[in-house]
């Protein structure tokens, strides 16, 4: 790391100091396209994903548009309940980029996968 600690050391750190912080995301932008969020979404749907969370919600983003326009937006999955403590979330970032900016940049993210932490239930040890 640029200050020559581990993240595991910033957190520790974090905990000295008693810095109060509710939630860790932790965001990985896939500029190849490994993942398609649809096709898994698809595996939740025929539970054919083993996993140790109990629930996914798949939802799927559009625009009220002209007749020549795209309508679809892209696919959100989401695996574990937003409620709980640690959930994933993997988006089609393509998608999203292309109708705010009207074109898809060569070097964005094709997909964006978000791990969030909510903390306070877990300590680090």
């Amino acid at each position: 790391m640029a200050q020559g600690r581990s993240w595991f050391d910033f957190f520790r750190q974090c905990e000295k100091e008693n810095v109060h912080y509710k939630r860790i995301d932790l965001a990985i932008n896939d500029k190849v396209g490994f993942l398609s969020i649809p096709y898994l979404a698809e595996k939740c749907r025929r539970r054919e994903l083993a996993s140790k969370f109990r629930s996914f919600q798949e939802l799927g983003s559009g625009k009220f548009a002209e007749e020549s326009e795209e309508q679809f937006v892209g696919t959100t999955l989401y695996i574990g309940s937003l409620k709980s403590d640690i959930y994933f979330c993997f988006y089609e970032k393509n998608i999203e980029q292309m109708i705010k900016k009207g074109m898809i940049k060569t070097r964005s993210a094709v997909n964006d996968y978000s791990f969030l932490f909510r903390v306070g239930t877990t300590r680090i040890n």
